[in-house]
């Protein structure tokens, strides 16, 4: 089944060949540095890479390090979040703007949690919710997200790109939920870093495209308001009708 009409039609559920050619640049831009970072920081021999993935603590930090890809994750978030709000806002109402109305809950909530630790130990020690359920309600509204603007989603630039940030997060998920994995923390860690920056290169890429359709609006809005007018100033049947842009026969 077609949900989108035209060259970038998505049929049957899957992108077409160019959508996903489209997507490569962005996912190069972002993967290539994340998995260079990420190894540079499991092969450097002068803190212990564990430390550089600890959940951020605001008091007892052994040094400047410490919650390093932690911190960037917030930040990441952040940016998500800021750029779907601000695209939101000034978008006209429509599938779009729910959207990114939408990415920025999800981001928002997502920031919250990352930052003050709210899956663990926040939430389960004060309201005695286990983390696991904290984080099947998170995936659970991620899911909503997804699967309640899945056309939407599907007509952005790059959909490609929140494909692969979603299968890192459940790779990260995966890892965490299941025992008996070697290296559990490098890969948890990896996984999870990797998906916040696919999921913060969407939605800002998102947000930046629809600011250049909503900036592309004016230029044509004079000629359309224009014709418009000149249709409504002249009467219905009329022979001495001149159409927009025309001239009388001399």
């Amino acid at each position: 089944m077609t949900t989108t009409a035209g060259p970038d039609a998505v049929i049957d559920g899957s992108l077409p060949p160019g959508r996903l050619r489209a997507a490569l640049p962005l996912l190069a831009v972002v993967y290539v540095p994340t998995a260079l970072v990420l190894v540079a920081a499991r092969v450097q021999p002068w803190v212990v890479p564990s430390t550089l993935v600890e959940p951020l603590r605001f008091t007892g930090r052994e040094g400047w390090y410490e919650g390093l890809f932690s911190a960037a994750g917030v930040l990441l978030w952040a940016a998500a979040g800021v750029a779907t709000v601000l695209a939101a806002v000034r978008s006209a109402p429509g599938a779009r703007s729910r959207l990114l109305a939408g990415g920025a809950v999800v981001s928002g909530v997502l920031l919250l949690d990352d930052l003050f630790q709210l899956h663990k130990p926040v939430i389960p020690r004060h309201l005695g919710v286990p983390s696991a359920v904290v984080l099947l309600a998170e995936a659970m509204l991620v899911a909503a997200l997804v699967v309640g603007s899945r056309r939407a989603i599907g007509k952005t630039p790059r959909p490609a790109v929140l494909g692969v940030s979603l299968a890192f997060f459940a790779l990260w998920a995966s890892v965490k939920a299941l025992p008996g994995f070697g290296g559990t923390t490098a890969l948890e860690a990896g996984a999870k870093f990797a998906g916040v920056a696919g999921w913060a290169a969407y939605w800002v890429d998102t947000a930046l495209a629809t600011q250049r359709d909503i900036e592309c609006v004016p230029a044509r809005a004079p000629g359309n308001i224009a014709e418009r007018d000149v249709k409504r100033r002249s009467p219905r049947g009329s022979a001495g009708a001149v159409p927009f842009g025309g001239s009388h026969a001399e």
